[in-house]
């Protein structure tokens, strides 16, 4: 008769409860780990997200990109696709093509300086890289020419932050 109130005691029913309860506490706790990992996670990636701003204009800077994001970027790719042609302007070539495509139609040539970037070239947060420009203000008869033919481009840079997330950052001229 003894054995038998033994095991009928108050403790030994209370310890199944107290062994779910650690369960759900240990489940819980680590469900609150996953969950802020994800988190931090996420808030390092945001943290560091580059922007690219694909700056064109007519006056001394012509074509540029500015870094307005917390990161770097680090640029994969950057395409003009003017009237259906796709010019690559991480070439020598290309940057090229693209001022002749921008002058069309100009009886003269401005003095104008180019800079080429290569695929894989990073531009630092609150950096700029100017690919076009002129030191001294483009005449005004370059400048209507520029205007009316930056009407007909698109222009789109593709870029990385240090995560490896992809971004994409375009501009279609002026209209």
């Amino acid at each position: 008769m003894l054995v038998a109130a033994a095991s009928s005691s108050p403790a030994s029913t209370a310890e199944p409860i107290v062994a779910a309860c650690g369960l759900i506490v240990a489940a819980l706790a680590l469900v609150t780990s996953f969950y802020f990992g994800w988190l931090q996670r996420k808030h390092f990636r945001l943290s560091s997200k580059p922007m690219l701003d694909i700056e064109v204009g007519c006056v001394d800077t012509v074509l540029g990109l500015n870094n307005e994001g917390v990161g770097p970027a680090t640029l994969e790719r950057f395409i003009a696709a003017i009237d259906g042609e796709e010019i690559d302007l991480l070439s020598a070539s290309g940057i090229d093509k693209f001022v002749n495509r921008l002058l069309s139609g100009a009886t003269t040539f401005p003095d104008m300086r180019m800079r080429g970037l290569l695929k894989g070239s990073v531009i630092a947060a609150g950096g700029t890289a100017r690919m076009v420009y002129s030191e001294e203000p483009l005449p005004t008869d370059h400048r209507d020419r520029i205007l009316q033919n930056f009407q007909r481009v698109r222009l789109t840079a593709e870029y990385r932050c240090i995560y490896d997330c992809k971004f994409e950052a375009t501009s279609a001229g002026f209209g």
